[in-house]
């Protein structure tokens, strides 16, 4: 006499089987989205959208939220089914700032138009000289704007993510004879569109008639830097051709090339210094489910949070060429965090400016770091170190992320220069914990060559 399956075996398998339905009707169709909407077929794509909407939504709510992917998947449908016009901010990570890099240049996607990727590039100075001027926070005032007030093109200032994005969107929102609103803010730091173009195999850039790489993309947009100023043509220009390549690029993928690539950018996680707000809170809490806003991390009580922030205020592109070691060790109620900079360029690399270059750009490459430290608000720091000699004083208020949680924030300014090293060892006490955890939160656009954390 057979046995019959125990019923709760049923079942999990019938949940199972659902799920893997699910899942790859989800992968199916938001692939064939995404290709249908980059090969301009809108109304294809969003069709495809609208089908993978819930679907994906379905598929995440049976896993029980424990698969990534589905997050990213819902989420990215969802954006594109509600639509609206998004602001694309473009960070130079060579030129490090809390967010993920230096915003010199924007693009504006219209979700709603028969046209969405026909994208101009346009100067962030440009906006940035005709709107307000808010009040500096600490380490702005003192390193980079003078003392004159913090101006949109800086206005990424704050690492949570939800909070710059709404203070650039009040940038814009107040600009004289023509106030811009926004459905969202969509951030790209220059090492996903790096990742993006070496996924691709390089692409071919038509002015220049040269193939690059994702390693060669910073060094070849601005060889003629020293023309670059607020108002100039020349950036703008460049930037765009290169949008240009890449998207005839992506439109000349077969559909098992367009799978590869596809395949390729799940498994490297691509999306993951990609950031975006939106106004719309279902979207945006789909967004934060998805780890893609760029939300300062919550901690938990028994947490031992700090998360390093690097600000380039040297108004150079010396990140290119610095490199990092992170070492963190905690015992009893204390931790000491120590951070080794490296700066690679030489003195003879420097740029060379034009003496009647309105650009704004420093004449060296040494590294200008206003370096932030932030902890949970009941964690104090003791003593600062540069190279083995104290710091005197150095910045300490609070911050409040835009979901209500509160960080101790503290600042102070270090130099790499070129050729040279220097050590930063931070030493803090922290406040009784059992069983702590260490957490420490990498910066969006930084590469640490190694992060070594011990709890003693």
């Amino acid at each position: 006499m057979k046995q019959q399956m125990p019923k709760i075996l049923k079942y999990f398998l019938l949940i199972g089987a659902a799920l893997a339905v699910l899942l790859f009707t989800a992968l199916i169709a938001t692939f064939c989205g995404l290709r249908q909407f980059t090969r301009g077929n809108v109304a294809r794509a969003h069709t495809l959208f609208r089908l993978a909407t819930p679907i994906s939504w379905t598929a995440s709510r049976l896993s029980f939220r424990s698969v990534e992917t589905l997050e990213v998947w819902y989420a990215l449908n969802l954006l594109f089914t509600q639509g609206g016009k998004y602001l694309v901010l473009l960070q130079n990570s060579d030129e490090i700032r809390a967010t993920g890099g230096f915003i010199g240049s924007y693009a504006v996607l219209d979700l709603d138009s028969a046209e969405p990727l026909r994208l101009e590039i346009r100067d962030m100075y440009d906006p940035s000289g005709i709107s307000q001027t808010l009040p500096s926070p600490p380490g702005q005032a003192e390193y980079l704007s003078e003392g004159r007030g913090m101006k949109l093109i800086d206005a990424n200032w704050n690492p949570d993510f939800p909070t710059s994005a709404k203070q650039i969107l009040q940038y814009f929102a107040v600009i004289p004879d023509d106030p811009q609103t926004f459905t969202g803010v969509i951030a790209l730091p220059l090492t996903t569109i790096e990742s993006l173009i070496n996924s691709l195999g390089g692409v071919y850039l038509v002015d220049q008639q040269q193939m690059i790489n994702g390693d060669d993309l910073a060094t070849v947009i601005r060889q003629d830097r020293e023309q670059f100023f607020a108002g100039s043509k020349e950036k703008a220009q460049s930037l765009q051709a290169l949008y240009t390549a890449l998207k005839l690029s992506l439109n000349q993928l077969s559909l098992i090339e367009s799978w590869q690539l596809w395949q390729s950018m799940q498994q490297a996680k691509f999306w993951q210094e990609i950031q975006v707000f939106a106004q719309t809170a279902k979207l945006q809490n789909a967004l934060d489910s998805a780890q893609l806003t760029g939300a300062l991390m919550n901690y938990q009580p028994q947490d031992v949070f700090v998360f390093p922030v690097e600000s380039n205020v040297g108004i150079n592109k010396a990140n290119r060429k610095v490199s990092r070691h992170l070492t963190a060790r905690l015992k009893d109620q204390q931790l000491i965090l120590t951070t080794k900079f490296q700066n690679d360029f030489t003195k003879t690399e420097r740029p060379v400016l034009s003496a009647d270059s309105d650009y704004a750009v420093a004449p060296h490459l040494a590294y200008v770091n206003y370096y932030r430290l932030l902890t949970r608000p009941d964690m104090k720091v003791e003593q600062i170190k540069i190279n083995g000699e104290p710091v005197a004083t150095w910045d300490d208020t609070e911050i409040t992320s835009a979901a209500g949680l509160v960080y101790r924030q503290i600042g102070f300014l270090v130099v790499v220069l070129e050729q040279k090293q220097t050590e930063v060892q931070i030493e803090f006490s922290v406040p009784v914990i059992s069983k702590p955890r260490l957490i420490i939160p990498r910066q969006v656009g930084l590469r640490y060559t190694s992060i070594t954390d011990s709890i003693e």
